[in-house]
């Protein structure tokens, strides 16, 4: 089992890739308007007599631009999420009613499809990723989002998700560009992918 922060996270989608992405995200909007901005500003500060402006300008607009890959009003806490071999606990904060997110607990054994997608991810020196569980039973789709904050919590999880696999639920992950991939980071080239499909024995 493995106990992660629940966000909430609608079935927002991207017109051109159909999922939700970070580029949905309000830090991702608003730091992309100041990059814009400041290095604009920057840009044309010398002919304007403001030359003094130039180098501090492109400081701003670069801060602005890796701060709009971080999106973490996406990983706003809305409860807990404990990720079981055969089920899905979901604790609410007290007062909080989403009806996109299902009752709990969700039974995988009834589901008809579980999409994993990857909405953020960042694994240098420790783990930060947001994913957003797409639930399908008959024909009806629910959505709910979980915050993996470490590399313990990355185990965990992954150890959970390979016993999913393993039984045989309908399990399918996504990166936020639409490509599948398998436990995060495999499947990512047709060798992988081939041993993945004999070990697990699942379709691609």
């Amino acid at each position: 089992m493995v106990e992660l922060t629940l966000s909430n996270l609608e079935g927002k989608k991207d017109s051109l890739t159909g999922n939700l992405t970070f580029t949905q995200s309000k830090e991702y909007r608003y730091g992309m308007v100041i990059y814009g901005i400041f290095y604009c500003t920057s840009m044309l500060a010398d002919d304007f007599g403001q030359g003094w402006f130039t180098i501090p300008g492109f400081i701003i607009a670069i801060m602005a631009l890796i701060a709009a890959y971080f999106p973490y009003s996406f990983a706003k806490k809305a409860g807990t999420a404990h990720l079981k071999e055969d089920e899905i606990e979901i604790d609410l904060d007290e007062k909080a009613t989403y009806e996109h997110i299902p009752d709990s607990p969700v039974k995988l054994d009834e589901l008809n499809e579980i999409t994993i997608n990857i909405v953020s991810s960042f694994r240098w020196w420790s783990s930060y990723i947001i994913m957003q569980f797409i639930i399908d039973k008959d024909g009806e789709e629910k959505t709910f989002g979980v915050v993996i904050k470490n590399r313990k919590q990355e185990e965990q999880y992954l150890e959970v998700l390979d016993s999913w696999y393993k039984a045989g639920y309908p399990v399918k992950e996504i990166t936020g560009s639409g490509f599948r991939i398998f436990k995060l980071n495999q499947g990512k080239n047709y060798e992988d992918v081939q041993r993945i499909k004999r070990k697990y024995g699942i379709e691609w």
